[in-house]
């Protein structure tokens, strides 16, 4: 009898506890039902909630996060493995590395016509702008996010 099948929480949940990269790449390649967007989607959560108070957890969703948009190939997977790994690169103080994922990704986003999650992006990286003294850009960002969602 072989074992009931994982949901995707639990399949999200053991990857993230997953002690090693070959563990979770294991995982990852043993459930591809759960390579989609909407599993993208609960990454990203996931990794949003935890970010601060767990932050190794945050940086194995974000490399899930990355693993489902190659292993799916959609456009939108990679937007939010994008964005996933700019959070990352935020939390960590790596500000050009978040600010350039930030900007890969409201790319991403906007060739989708994805304006939400466009103006998500971009206000999502305006602190990391500021870090690094690119105020006008910074501006500009505000100003775009500003003027989709109102």
């Amino acid at each position: 009898m072989s074992p009931e099948p994982l949901s995707r929480g639990e399949w999200i949940e053991a990857v993230t506890s997953a002690n090693s990269g070959a563990q979770r790449r294991e995982l990852v390649e043993s459930c591809p039902e759960h390579h989609t967007r909407q599993s993208s989607v609960d990454v990203q959560a996931s990794l949003v909630a935890r970010i601060y108070a767990q932050p190794e957890a945050a940086l194995r969703l974000s490399e899930l996060a990355d693993w489902i948009a190659r292993a799916n190939h959609d456009p939108y997977s990679e937007g939010i493995g994008f964005r996933a790994g700019a959070h990352v690169a935020y939390v960590q103080t790596r500000y050009h590395d978040a600010a350039q994922l930030y900007r890969a990704a409201a790319t991403q986003f906007r060739g989708l016509g994805e304006e939400s999650e466009v103006a998500r992006t971009l206000s999502s990286g305006l602190q990391a702008l500021i870090y690094l003294g690119q105020y006008e850009e910074a501006r500009d960002w505000g100003a775009e996010a500003g003027g989709i969602l109102s």
